[in-house]
């Protein structure tokens, strides 16, 4: 069949198309009071949903979120990883289709899963999302309910404003965070491989926007890298019998000695090239005293120590020695935890009977180890401090090798600097090292850049309040941080002039 040459009316039709676009309106204004209005009264709602993991049932709070993105025209995808259990997966697509495909999509990611929750301990019900005192207290509330409302909320909003979009953003719900993944993105990676497409770039939770007392940000820490989180058993081996008749080989009072002596023990310091960053930043905005401290953990002279023991081969580390500028700078936890390979002792079991003697007893330590250290090494470094041979030593389950960490510059980390910038020009940007894991290392692994922004401005109060009792979010810091993640979005996706 002959083919017809396109017509004039053709040709008239794609020019108005092409200055339709040409002089598309611009996005509509951001309402920071309404958005964050409905940004809070989305994390009320899934908060009420109890994910505690486990069991998880992150299935029901999945669907709602699903409807929240439909009326603004965004499709979602839901998977069920187990019964009750699920990951989600909604796009809003770029309308620079060109433009789109050449730099890849930006990756939203948030957990939905939570820690449990004792509620003898909290002064609210932590499910009834309860709102007192300027903040909503709930479980999830900061990790990582917060992020997933402030995330939805983005993408409807963004939605609604139209204007021109160079990037596909990508929102991705996952589970099964809190217990490693498995059925969160450990399953999307085995089953569902195309979500993690690339090239991408991801903005995930494990950052902090650290706020003064007067509620402004002091600093914004960038996670590029995380600590290794892995778990260790020590099993203590006694003589079972008739406890009337008690023996001086008694499994709990072996392994009673060994976390004696553990407990007075701390791992020697050690900066990485990400602390050396973050701490020499840090500097910059700090007082003098807390600058002086700040700037000589940088630029000590460092000692080199042997790693290792008889079973590896010797090996050498540089460490920072203990000294004034290190105990000052270790006041605070968080800045401890990241200066050196830590564990706490998290279980405990031994015996079977009150009138038994146990045949074992076993404590499990929850171990962080810095990137450039191995869990052999660290596990043959606590062994010589225990130094009981009769002990047995496992480790739960390996970790993997940890992924490279991700670049502070590039479209994404960059945007998310000039968002912050325009927000909070006196608040630097650094790249952080978290102390805990998050399923940016899966990302990482997937060659997709990934970066850790919790957006909201709190103080170190309420950031110790995670997995913990009182859980909460104030509404001011809320509202600044759902700001603070548009604006990163909407600079990220903004078309190149």
């Amino acid at each position: 069949m002959k083919r017809r040459s396109p017509g004039p009316g053709a040709a008239l039709g794609a020019a108005l198309a092409a200055a339709l676009v040409a002089t598309a309106p611009p996005a509509a204004a951001y309402d920071r009071e309404a958005a964050g209005r409905e940004g809070l009264a989305l994390l009320r709602e899934l908060i009420r949903i109890d994910t505690s993991n486990p069991p998880g049932n992150e299935l029901a709070l999945l669907r709602v979120a699903a409807d929240r993105l439909k009326p603004a025209g965004i499709e979602a995808e839901i998977a069920e990883t187990e019964p009750g259990r699920g990951v989600l997966r909604a796009v809003l697509p770029a309308t620079q289709k060109g433009a789109a495909a050449a730099r890849g999509p930006i990756l939203v990611v948030a957990h939905v899963d939570v820690v449990g929750a004792n509620r003898t301990e909290w002064t609210a019900d932590p499910f009834a999302a309860e709102d007192r005192e300027g903040a909503l207290y709930g479980r999830g509330a900061i990790d990582d309910k917060g992020m997933a409302a402030a995330a939805i909320t983005s993408l409807v909003t963004l939605s609604r404003a139209g204007g021109e979009r160079s990037r596909d953003l990508v929102l991705i719900l996952t589970g099964d965070e809190e217990s490693g993944g498995r059925l969160g993105t450990a399953w999307i990676v085995k089953n569902r491989p195309g979500w993690f497409q690339r090239p991408a770039e991801a903005i995930n939770e494990g950052g902090r926007v650290l706020a003064g007392d007067d509620g402004r940000p002091r600093w914004i820490g960038l996670q590029t890298t995380e600590k290794i989180s892995f778990n260790l058993e020590i099993l203590a081996h006694g003589k079972p019998g008739h406890a009337s008749m008690p023996d001086a080989d008694n499994a709990i009072l072996r392994l009673g000695k060994a976390l004696a002596r553990l407990e007075g023990y701390r791992p020697l310091p050690r900066t990485t090239d990400e602390t050396k960053a973050f701490f020499r930043g840090l500097a910059a905005v700090s007082s003098p005293d807390a600058a002086e401290h700040l700037r000589a953990i940088v630029d000590l002279v460092q000692e080199k120590v042997r790693a290792g023991g008889p079973a590896l081969a010797p090996k050498y580390e540089t460490r920072i020695v203990e000294g004034p500028h290190v105990s000052a700078v270790s006041k605070d936890r968080m800045f401890s935890a990241m200066l050196r390979d830590t564990f706490a002792p998290t279980l405990l079991s031994g015996g079977m009977r009150t009138n038994v003697l146990p045949a074992e007893a076993k404590a499990t330590l929850n171990c962080r180890i810095l990137p450039d250290t191995t869990p052999a090494a660290f596990v043959e470094e606590l062994r010589r401090v225990v130094d009981d041979p009769a002990l047995e030593w496992n480790i739960v389950t390996e970790p993997k090798a940890p992924p490279p960490a991700s670049p502070l510059q590039g479209p994404l980390p960059d945007a998310i600097a000039a968002a912050a910038k325009a927000l909070w020009p006196d608040a630097p940007v650094l790249p952080f090292l978290s102390t805990g894991a998050t399923d940016s290392a899966t990302i990482r692994r997937e060659g997709i850049p990934s970066y850790g922004l919790l957006p909201f401005p709190l103080s170190s109060g309420d950031l110790e309040r995670m997995h913990g009792a009182d859980e909460r979010v104030p509404h001011a810091a809320y509202i600044a941080g759902q700001e603070f993640l548009y604006r990163a979005l909407e600079e990220a996706i903004r078309p190149a002039p």
